[in-house]
């Protein structure tokens, strides 16, 4: 069962996810103030404070064992492209449900699937979760088609 003593660090073949450090902050920001790819998602960022109270936030939530978010970072160079993770977790159910956001530039290239096949796998493996969800609007038809081809259904 995964204790939170140290935040889990997930390799692929072309990503890392890690935990989010305040150097990534120009990064975040830079996805998450895209108003298009945030259409379906939380308001878009409009100011670089913002990411980094988003950091400290995340880390926060890790500190208090609540969640799971990690900075999907290029392997070849480790800038933060993305936010993957376990955004609620329920023990008593061993269930979690799921969130993510890549940038933009690398859509279609299957990033996203990569770093969720890894998710997925802590959350099952090392989690022992028996259920893992996600909530999305039905006409992000992106999101809906990661999702299945991720294994999910409706």
């Amino acid at each position: 069962m995964f204790d939170f003593t140290a935040f889990p660090v997930l390799n692929t073949q072309r990503l890392i996810l890690r935990a989010f450090v305040p150097e990534d902050a120009a990064d975040l920001y830079a996805f998450r103030s895209d108003a298009y790819a945030q259409r379906y998602n939380d308001p878009p960022l409009t100011n670089l404070s913002q990411a980094d109270a988003l950091i400290q936030r995340m880390n926060e939530g890790f500190a208090a064992h609540e969640m799971i978010l990690w900075a999907v970072a290029l392997r070849e160079n480790n800038r933060a492209i993305g936010l993957f993770g376990f955004n609620k977790w329920d023990r008593g159910h061993n269930g979690a449900s799921i969130g993510y956001n890549l940038a933009r530039e690398h859509w279609e290239q299957g990033l996203s699937k990569e770093a969720l096949k890894a998710m997925l796998g802590f959350g099952f493996e090392r989690m022992h979760l028996n259920r893992i969800e996600s909530e999305t609007v039905a006409s992000n038809t992106e999101s809906v088609r990661l999702l299945e081809r991720s294994g999910f259904y409706r």
